[in-house]
C-alpha cells in the first residue's frame, strides 16, 4: 500500500460522517511547475531553478537558468513559428520545435582559413594583330580584313599628320627666334668701377646685333669674368626681346704685402688680386710673412694671427674714411705711418675707439691741413690725443 492509500484510510477513521475525505491539495499543482516540465524538461531540474532567462533573436530561443547549485546551463532550440517577444496578440498554442545541431568544433591543428596553394591562370598568349584588331569590336561582331585595314591606315596617317604639325611648329619658332626682333640693341653694365665698358665686353665676347638667343652665351661669359680675381661676383641676363643685363662685383685694392722681391696685392678679406714688382699706393702691411699664394685664393702667412690683426685693421679704417701708408703691428705698441715721419701710435683697443668714434680722423684732417710732415700722434685711454714733433 503506498502512502497515498494510508493516508485516506487514515482520514475515514477520524473523518466525522458526510466530511469529504479526499486527500487532494487544494489548487492547481501542475500550475506551480515550470512549463518547461511539460514540454519533456526534468521537473527535478525545473524546480532547483532559480532564474530563468530567455534571449530570442529571429528564429532562435534560448533558455538560461543557473542551479542552486550555482552550475549555469543554457538550452537552445530552433523555433520555426516562434512568437515575436515585442507582439502583444495571443502567442499560438502549439509550434514546432526541433533541437540546434552541436556546432562544429575546428581542431588545434587545424586552420579556419585556406591556406593551400593555388595554381597559376596560364597567361592568354593573343598575336599583337589580334589585339589591335579588338580595339575595333562592335556590337555587330569583329570588323572584316578589309575595314580593319582601312582605319589602320587611317589611323597611321592621323599619327604622320601630328608629327608633321609638331614638326611645322618647332621650325616656324626657330625661324622666328632667329629674326631681326630677337637681335641684341641694348647692353647695360651695372657694379664697374675698376674695370670699364669695353673690358668687360670684350671678355664676355657680346656684341650688339648678335642674336640674344643663338649668339649669346651666358655660362661663358660669366666663366670669362669670374677668372680674373677682380670680380667677386658676375652675371648675364637676357631681358627679352633685345636687351643684355651685366652685372658685376668688384673687389678693390687694400693692402701690399711684399714677399721677395715682389708684392702680394690683397682685398679687405685677403684675397690675392695681384702679383707685381711695381709698388702701389696702399697699406703696406710690415712683418707679415706670406706663404705662396695663387691669384683669386686667400692667403695664408706663417705668422697667420698678425696678419688677422692686420685684416681687421683695415676693415676698421675703412670704415673710417681714413689711410695710412704702412701700419706696423709687431709691437704691442702700434704704429700706423701717415706719412715716413708722420705716424700715430698706440695700443689697440684705444686707437680702433678713436678710429670708430671719428676723433682721430680729425685730429689727422688738422695736421694735413697745416701740411705738418713730421711727429707722432699719441693715443692714450679716454680718448685722450696729443701730438708732438718729436719722433718716439
Amino acid at each position: 500500500m503506498d502512502d497515498k492509500e494510508i493516508r485516506e484510510s487514515e482520514a475515514e477513521d477520524t473523518a466525522a460522517p458526510g466530511e469529504d475525505v479526499s486527500t487532494d491539495v487544494p489548487g492547481d499543482i501542475d500550475s506551480d511547475i515550470p512549463e518547461q516540465a511539460e514540454n519533456g524538461t526534468d521537473t527535478e531540474d525545473a524546480e532547483n531553478a532559480s532564474s530563468l532567462d530567455v534571449q530570442e533573436n529571429a528564429d532562435d530561443v534560448t533558455y538560461t537558468y543557473e542551479d542552486k547549485g550555482g552550475e549555469t546551463a543554457t538550452d537552445s532550440y530552433y523555433t520555426e513559428d516562434a512568437p515575436d517577444p515585442q507582439d502583444t496578440g495571443e502567442a499560438p498554442k502549439s509550434y514546432y520545435t526541433e533541437d540546434a545541431p552541436e556546432p562544429y568544433e575546428i581542431p588545434e591543428n587545424e586552420s579556419r582559413y585556406f591556406d593551400g596553394e593555388v595554381d597559376e591562370v596560364p597567361p592568354i598568349d593573343i598575336p599583337d594583330e589580334e589585339l589591335y584588331r579588338m580595339d575595333y569590336i562592335t556590337s555587330s561582331g569583329k570588323l572584316s580584313d578589309e575595314e580593319f585595314k582601312q582605319r589602320k591606315r587611317r589611323r597611321r596617317k592621323n599619327y604622320l599628320l601630328r608629327i608633321g604639325i609638331a614638326i611645322l611648329v618647332v621650325v616656324l619658332a626657330i625661324v622666328f627666334m632667329k629674326s631681326d626682333y630677337f637681335m641684341v640693341k641694348k647692353i647695360k653694365i651695372e657694379g664697374n668701377h675698376k674695370y670699364s665698358r669695353a673690358y668687360i665686353l670684350k671678355k664676355t665676347d657680346i656684341k650688339k646685333k648678335m642674336n640674344i638667343f643663338f649668339d649669346v652665351d651666358t655660362s661663358d661669359g660669366e666663366k670669362a669674368l669670374l677668372s680674373n680675381p677682380y670680380f667677386a661676383e658676375a652675371s648675364i641676363e637676357r631681358d627679352f626681346p633685345n636687351r643684355i643685363i651685366i652685372k658685376v662685383k668688384e673687389r678693390r685694392n687694400a693692402a701690399k704685402i711684399k714677399r721677395n722681391k715682389r708684392y702680394y696685392i690683397i682685398d679687405r678679406h685677403g684675397v690675392l688680386l695681384r702679383k707685381t714688382k711695381r709698388s702701389l699706393k696702399i697699406t703696406l702691411l710690415k712683418g707679415v710673412k706670406a706663404n705662396r699664394t695663387e691669384l683669386g685664393e686667400t692667403v695664408t702667412a706663417k705668422n697667420q694671427r698678425l696678419l688677422d690683426r692686420n685684416l681687421k685693421l683695415l676693415r676698421i679704417v675703412r670704415r673710417g674714411d681714413l689711410y695710412f701708408k704702412k701700419m706696423d703691428l709687431t709691437k704691442k705698441t702700434m704704429k700706423l705711418y701717415i706719412k715716413n715721419k708722420l705716424y700715430v701710435r698706440g695700443e689697440w683697443d684705444d686707437i680702433t675707439h678713436t678710429i670708430e668714434n671719428g676723433n682721430l680722423r680729425k685730429v689727422i684732417y688738422d695736421l694735413k691741413k697745416n701740411h705738418v710732415e713730421r711727429g707722432t700722434v699719441t693715443v692714450l685711454k679716454n680718448d685722450y690725443i696729443s701730438f708732438g714733433k718729436k719722433l718716439r
